[in-house]
């Protein structure tokens, strides 16, 4: 089980990792989630953010669901936020074959 704030994420704007704000982005990724991905677990996944109070528990097949939506559809420091948060690296996520 992984857990995550999508309420209060702490996003980098920066590579030196000195500039933090504190942004909630849970209705974003409800939406990243409800329009991209398939079957129930990614219905389940986009209603369980979308309806969040704050903190989260994800299955691993809901945290891998979601680090890979935002690996290949969101901007980099929000990459770097979630799988951070997540403890995940991008290959946890997204295989070689994945790009080609």
């Amino acid at each position: 089980m992984k857990k995550i704030n999508l309420k209060r994420l702490e996003i980098f704007a920066d590579m030196q990792k000195k500039i933090c704000t504190v942004h909630d982005v849970h209705e974003q990724i409800a939406n990243l989630v409800y329009a991209n991905s398939y079957g129930f677990t990614g219905h389940a996944l986009a209603h369980k953010v979308y309806e969040s109070e704050g903190e989260i528990e994800l299955t691993d097949e809901e945290a891998r669901e979601l680090g890979r939506l935002v690996a290949t559809l969101g901007s980099a420091p929000l990459i770097d936020a979630i799988l951070n948060k997540l403890d995940m690296k991008i290959e946890d996520v997204i295989s070689p074959t994945d790009n080609k």
